[in-house]
């Protein structure tokens, strides 16, 4: 099931980065511009794990010990 949920989600990313790609090339910004919308999209990425890293962690309800 998580092979599945990953599978996924890299469909999703690149289906995000192909309409990127399509929209700066619909807007006339031509072929060069893409790279510097994929390269936003790569900052972009990179200050949300800096933020997510950042956060503590949320503490987990533990189960108890006897199960009987």
């Amino acid at each position: 099931m998580a092979v599945l949920n990953e599978h996924q989600r890299l469909q999703f990313r690149s289906a995000i980065g192909a309409a990127l790609g399509g929209a700066v090339i619909r807007e006339g910004l031509g072929y060069p511009a893409i790279s510097i919308a994929g390269a936003a999209m790569a900052a972009a990425g990179c200050m949300v794990l800096a933020v997510q890293s950042s956060r503590p962690p949320v503490a987990t309800p533990s189960l108890p010990n006897d199960f009987s």
